[in-house]
């Protein structure tokens, strides 16, 4: 009886300069599997028959990502209205269990209210668009439930009004989308920070430090772990929670960020880094240079995918000095094909680097390839190999300061 009291109540009120539920609608009023819709209250033709139109989607997308945000849209038509409501639910495919979380885009126009464990999105008074016709939209946005949880169900009502200050004459339309996950977003990724250092002297090399820094986009909790390898491929013991580790687990919450800081006590250590990370985690890292006598420097270097086998990066001998890093992740022997290019197109050298399996090497490129007519000259360094895995990364030093120079795939 709790609808028809409502109901009561909204004509009463009616009858007072007013409209019935401008403020917000009666919660459970979607019509969500065949039940109640605002058409107990609002009369004038029967639902969905007002010549009208009312939908919700998702905005830019076929599919939802877990643990992903999207913007709904709900949009209401109707060549006769002058006001207009709505109310969205979204529940798992089959049950009437709330799917993920709704959130206000507009909290002066829309309002989110729950019963018995499901969350409704509604209009204000403020979001009832008085004297606009033809076609009204909102949106709010949604947090999608975590992978394994099926099909996403949205269910919408929306109040196509006459503007006559009752709710006779009144439109009511309903209206659902289903959405299946988007499991191809929610697969893990291989990455590689190709260059590692930590340790070292200020007076002679420069003291180094590497930071690591992971953000999460999700909205539960991530874990993923970094493995470190040395030059030769074996595992690299790096400084961690007051002793050593290879690997170092990672744990993210919703949200969350951390950084892992390799410090620059002790000896100069070089190798690289491995990390399998889902599409909702982002990182990269921080080289810094100490060296006595001037000013720290860092560079930025980003994180790269490891399934690459072709690579194009610019090169820069100018005032500059182009150190190469290039690890191998894979666990098979690669060649790896390198052929270096002036800044007009004129190639001038080629070489070849051998890796086994998770080795890494460091070196200058001219001294590498035997080619001083580089120095003073830039331009392009093609990197390839003909199967396997390949990660690479560019440093340019100078006086001063290093900066990395990240390849580009080809």
């Amino acid at each position: 009886m709790k609808p028809v009291l409502l109901c009561l109540l909204g004509s009463f009120m009616g009858l007072i300069p007013a409209w019935g539920h401008s403020a917000r609608p009666p919660l459970a009023m979607t019509g969500a599997r065949g039940g109640l819709t605002c058409n107990i209250c609002h009369s004038g033709t029967n639902l969905n028959a007002g010549g009208g139109s009312l939908k919700v989607e998702i905005i830019g997308a076929g599919k939802y990502t877990p643990g992903a945000k999207h913007t709904l849209r709900v949009t209401l038509a109707d060549p006769t209205a002058e006001r207009w409501g709505f109310q969205l639910t979204a529940q798992l495919s089959g049950a009437a269990i709330q799917a993920g979380t709704l959130n206000l885009v507009n909290p002066s126009e829309t309002v989110k209210e729950e019963e018995s464990g499901l969350e409704y999105v509604a209009h204000r008074a403020d979001g009832t668009r008085p004297g606009q016709r033809n076609q009204v939209t909102w949106d709010v946005d949604w947090i999608a439930p975590p992978q394994g949880a099926g099909n996403v169900a949205f269910f919408v009502a929306g109040n196509a009004a006459n503007r006559n200050g009752n709710e006779f004459g009144d439109k009511i339309y309903t209206a659902s989308a289903e959405y299946a996950a988007d499991s191809g977003d929610t697969q893990t990724r291989s990455y590689a920070l190709p260059q590692i250092a930590f340790g070292g002297n200020a007076n002679t090399d420069g003291k180094w430090t590497t930071t690591l820094y992971f953000t999460s986009t999700a909205t539960s909790a991530t874990a993923f772990t970094v493995d470190f390898f040395a030059n030769n491929g074996s595992p690299m013991p790096v400084p961690f929670g007051g002793g050593t580790a290879t690997s170092i687990p990672v744990n993210l919450t919703a949200g969350s960020t951390t950084a892992i800081e390799l410090s620059s006590s002790g000896a100069l250590t070089q190798g690289w880094a491995a990390v399998n990370l889902p599409s909702t985690v982002k990182g990269f890292g921080i080289f810094r240079q100490d060296v006595t006598g001037r000013s720290p420097s860092e560079a930025v270097i980003p994180l790269a995918e490891d399934s690459k086998q072709n690579y194009v990066m610019v090169w820069d001998d100018t005032e500059f000095t182009t150190v190469m890093a290039i690890a191998n992740p894979g666990g098979t022997p690669v060649t790896v094909n390198l052929t270096v290019r002036l800044a007009n197109g004129n190639q001038i050298g080629t070489g070849a680097v051998n890796l086994g399996p998770k080795e890494k090497t460091a070196f200058v490129l001219r001294t590498q390839l035997n080619l001083p007519a580089m120095q003073g000259a830039s331009g392009a360094l093609d990197i390839s190999v003909s199967s396997g895995k390949l990660s690479v990364l560019g440093l340019r030093f100078g006086p001063t300061a290093v900066t990395s120079m990240p390849p580009a795939e080809r």
